[in-house]
């Protein structure tokens, strides 16, 4: 810089401050270059800076001691719960209760491992969970429960206890007193040392009064059941409805369809993901007969602990006599201890695709000669398709779809959702 009322040196002089300079000439001192000595008017910006410096030092550390406190608390809830589901849990007890409402060990047994996958790996992962669940301290829950499978209370009732909501529950008939989640909720109350109070099974929502002791309601059920609560209870309510789950492969070979036989049937068909129908993507010819047996073969050779029925014999007359109206292949040696796999020719498809979805349990649906682009289109119109399971080799071109709806996830992996916050692609406890 110049400095034209010097007398004794009338040359520029190197000052090595950092400056800001304006477009009138002015400039704003910044500080000084690295291991430059502080001089001159830099004192000043030294002296600012370190103030807002130690200041800001001072608000970083009261933050981090309450957030700290905060995290050492939830940390330790944390560690006790996962080690208590991985390694206390799931004694032979509650896995015998548990195979008896499933229906068979295997589906026992698959059901706790796809738990145990889900769960979060790491402290930090628990702690992302519950703040993206949008959980706050302090609410007051209900969570109503479907009488479909006792799996779909873990992650609801973790990840709100662990975040300091108060949660009760309404147990359905089939999973009252004695039940496996009847046994998980007293454990981890005594395991805690808190209160998780149950709600009789008898208890019905009539009116606005009734939810007087709780802030939100958070229900899985039937769409009918969530569209009435709606109508009634928006402001209260998060509700999960049903959706449509399906698996994409391009191969027919063992292993292929045992993946896509685990995502429908694992939980019975009755998890919210399951899935409820196969589209086989290939521009070859198939032999329909040789693919039905692969089936048949990997549903006993996967699920062949405990032989049971399936149907009585008259829902399976009429789910056949069904889907051979809607032009299926229905192979005549069904019976009622195998799932019904309908054959449906994807180019003959005629009316909603969703009177191909059966409601009853055990009915997988085979869809073949499917092209891609169709299907691309079939997924974008049908706006309840929620989850997408395909091989490795599909995946990427499933996530092509121009749509925020779809969550995706490799094939065998329909039944374990990651335990990140969110359910159907919203936050699980965000009103």
């Amino acid at each position: 810089v110049y400095v034209p009322h010097r007398i004794d040196f009338k040359g520029p002089i190197k000052t090595e401050d950092v400056v800001c300079l304006q477009e009138n000439g002015s400039f704003q001192i910044r500080g000084r270059l690295i291991k430059a000595p502080a001089k001159g008017c830099s004192l000043l910006a030294e002296k600012d800076k370190s103030y807002r410096n130690k200041k800001q030092l001072k608000q970083n550390i009261s933050r981090s001691t309450t957030v700290n406190n905060l995290n050492q608390s939830i940390l330790f809830s944390i560690k006790k719960v996962d080690y208590f589901i991985k390694t206390k849990f799931f004694d032979d007890t509650v896995r015998n209760i548990i195979a008896k409402e499933l229906g068979s060990k295997q589906l026992m047994r698959l059901a706790i491992e796809d738990l145990l996958f889900s769960l979060p790996q790491k402290e930090d992962d628990w702690i992302k969970a519950i703040e993206n669940s949008k959980v706050t301290a302090g609410d007051r829950w209900l969570l109503i429960l479907p009488d479909s499978h006792p799996f779909v209370i873990y992650y609801p009732l973790i990840l709100g206890f662990l975040g300091g909501a108060n949660i009760s529950v309404r147990l359905p008939q089939q999973f009252n007193q004695g039940s496996s989640v009847d046994i998980f909720i007293d454990r981890l109350s005594t395991l805690l040392s808190c209160k998780i109070n149950k709600i009789d099974t008898s208890y019905r929502i009539k009116d606005k009064s009734d939810l007087s002791p709780f802030d939100y309601l958070l229900c899985y059920g039937s769409n009918d059941t969530i569209n009435r609560f709606d109508m009634d209870f928006s402001d209260k309510l998060k509700g999960f409805g049903q959706v449509f789950s399906t698996s994409i492969i391009d191969a027919t070979d063992t292993k292929t369809l045992e993946l896509a036989v685990k995502d429908a049937f694992s939980l019975g068909q009755a998890g919210c993901f399951s899935s409820q129908a196969i589209f086989f993507l290939s521009p070859d010819q198939q032999d329909i007969c040789e693919i039905y047996k692969i089936l048949r073969n990997t549903y006993f050779s996967v699920f062949s602990d405990e032989q049971k029925n399936l149907f009585s014999l008259d829902s399976l007359n009429q789910e056949i006599s069904r889907y051979k109206k809607l032009g299926a292949r229905v192979f005549s040696e069904s019976n009622l201890s195998l799932p019904l796999f309908p054959f449906v020719d994807f180019q003959n498809i005629t009316g909603s695709f969703a009177s191909f979805l059966s409601k009853h349990t055990f009915v997988l649906p085979f869809f073949y000669n499917v092209d891609y682009l169709q299907l691309v289109n079939l997924f974008e119109r049908v706006e309840a398709f929620k989850l997408i399971t395909a091989t490795s080799s599909l995946l990427n071109h499933c996530q092509i779809l121009n749509s925020n709806n779809f969550e995706y996830r490799i094939l065998g992996c329909a039944n374990r959702p990651v335990w990140d916050g969110f359910h159907q692609k919203t936050n699980l406890f965000c009103k």
